[in-house]
């Protein structure tokens, strides 16, 4: 395909119309069910662990992309040119890039905390908790940002894309710039991932060898949730993967020179797969963690609401034929917990 081939292809409405209706869609499933994640792990205490505050981290982060960045480039892409400026394109770029850091870092953190709790479930226990969970987490996105900044301060710049319709590195910068897309990569995306694989092969020969004595069977509950846990991170480690490796790769092989540009129909679907991650994620968790499946099927069929009130109403006659009932019931007797209400 030839460079005006590849301009008029671009400027084909139809095909601007169909990446935009998908886009779009995959902005709303996006915003959606990351937002029910974050409202489960909020408002369930017993999904309040130490695992899933990693996963309602990976669920914000999905979120600030389906609400700032996605529907910038359904909007840029309507319109067929960049209309936020120099400005605009640094703060969306930012945002993309941070988001994509904070992701795999994200996961890297989860799967050290995972290798950590199954290996040595006793010191985990005793050392780990939810502030050292929140203190990594800080990390991540302290590391994130002065990735996501280096273009900002002068390390490289962020530059509009036409075949994706957004902001993001020059891969094909000059000079010293030119190096920032290989830190990047290694920092960002290639280190996490190392992280993540050397975690999981010991997890994976501890899993081989409780099924090769059939422990499942006699394995207690808790070691059994840690086992679904990794397996969960597992899962989204996998689609994350495949999602941005074509992206990251097309890039790479820019940065070496090896391709000038690719088909503007790849470029599209690989940028459709890059953003579905986003909207995957709370698909994911539905499918395979059985308590954010009924938590799920709970706030869809407003349950949760119709539970609290009769609880409410209860609790207001009871105080009404007794007054001293508020004053003597024990604090701890209270349902805290909104899904303590949904089995009540």
């Amino acid at each position: 395909m030839t460079e005006n081939d590849t301009v008029e292809f671009r400027h084909t409405q139809d095909n601007r119309i169909a990446m935009g209706c998908m886009l779009g869609l995959i902005c709303i499933v996006t915003i959606i069910g990351n937002c029910l994640v974050l409202l489960a792990i909020c408002t369930c205490r017993h999904l309040r662990s130490i695992s899933n505050l990693y996963i309602g981290n990976l669920a914000l982060v999905d979120f600030i992309i389906g609400v700032c960045t996605m529907p910038i480039t359904v909007w840029t892409l309507s319109l067929n040119s960049w209309q936020l400026g120099q400005a605009g394109c640094l703060v969306t770029a930012t945002i993309d890039n941070l988001a994509i850091a904070c992701s795999l870092w994200t996961l890297a953190a989860s799967a050290v905390d995972r290798c950590f709790a199954i290996l040595r479930p006793f010191k985990y226990n005793r050392l780990m908790n939810k502030n050292i969970a929140r203190s990594m987490l800080g990390a991540v996105w302290l590391l994130s940002l002065c990735l996501a900044l280096c273009p900002v301060i002068g390390w490289d710049s962020y530059v509009y894309s036409w075949f994706s319709f957004s902001c993001g590195i020059n891969p094909a910068a000059k000079g010293h710039d030119r190096y920032f897309f290989l830190f990047y990569t290694l920092v960002a995306l290639i280190i996490p991932l190392v992280v993540v694989v050397a975690c999981y092969i010991p997890i994976y020969i501890v899993s081989r060898r409780a099924n090769k004595i059939h422990a499942s069977q006699t394995q207690p509950g808790h070691s059994k949730r840690q086992m679904q846990a990794a397996f969960l991170v597992i899962i989204i480690v996998s689609v994350f993967t495949l999602t941005t490796l074509p992206i990251m790769t097309v890039g790479m092989l820019s940065w070496l020179k090896v391709i000038d540009s690719i088909p503007l129909l790849a470029a599209i679907v690989f940028h459709i797969m890059l953003y579905s991650n986003s909207a995957l994620n709370p698909i994911l968790y539905g499918v395979f963690n059985t308590s954010f499946r009924e938590v799920y099927k709970s706030m869809l069929n407003c349950e949760w609401g119709l539970k609290r009130r009769t609880l409410m109403a209860r609790r207001r006659a009871s105080s009404l034929r007794d007054p001293s009932f508020v004053n003597t019931k024990k604090k701890n007797d209270r349902p805290s917990d909104r899904y303590d209400i949904l089995k009540s």
